[in-house]
């Protein structure tokens, strides 16, 4: 499960919004929402991408996404 609180508080730390983070992976704003409420799940390119845009580490990464 991911963890959508983690990913709440890198968004807000690098003064990002749901718009930008929606644009850097490839989605719609609507799309990118529903994925940090649970109704749909980020793919691996987009965790990836995600990450990336968010400049999350590599223990970050694992944190958010895999554990």
């Amino acid at each position: 499960m991911v963890k959508k609180n983690l990913i709440r508080a890198k968004i807000a730390e690098k003064e990002s919004n749901y718009i930008k983070c929606a644009k850097a992976i490839g989605v719609s704003t609507t799309t990118f929402s529903q994925k940090m409420n649970g109704r749909t799940l980020f793919s691996i390119d987009q965790a990836r991408l995600l990450s990336n845009f968010l400049e999350l580490s590599l223990t970050e990464m694992k944190n958010i996404f895999l554990m």
